[in-house]
């Protein structure tokens, strides 16, 4: 691959700026769009699926593959099964 190192740093934080970029604009839409009385509702959906939610540990597998990943990137190794593991699609 011919990325440069500058390029894949950037590259790796557009996931997070993207996902802050929805949030806020979920947050604004959500405080604009539900009456009072439902966002209450919402407010309580949200809790108990998060208590449900405790229940099921999250692994960090995806975690865990980006970091392999990384480090084959470093030493000049091919990452095509990594990107396999999180495109669904071959």
């Amino acid at each position: 691959m011919g990325e440069s190192p500058v390029g894949g740093v950037v590259f790796g934080y557009l996931y997070t700026a993207t996902t802050y970029v929805f949030a806020l604009v979920y947050v604004i839409l959500l405080t604009r769009l539900i009456p009072l009385a439902q966002y209450g509702y919402y407010n309580t959906l949200m809790a108990m699926m998060g208590m449900i939610g405790l229940f099921f540990p999250t692994l960090g597998i995806d975690a865990a593959i980006a970091r392999e990943g990384a480090m084959m990137h470093s030493r000049g190794l091919s990452i095509d099964d990594h990107y396999a593991a999180y495109w669904p699609f071959p």
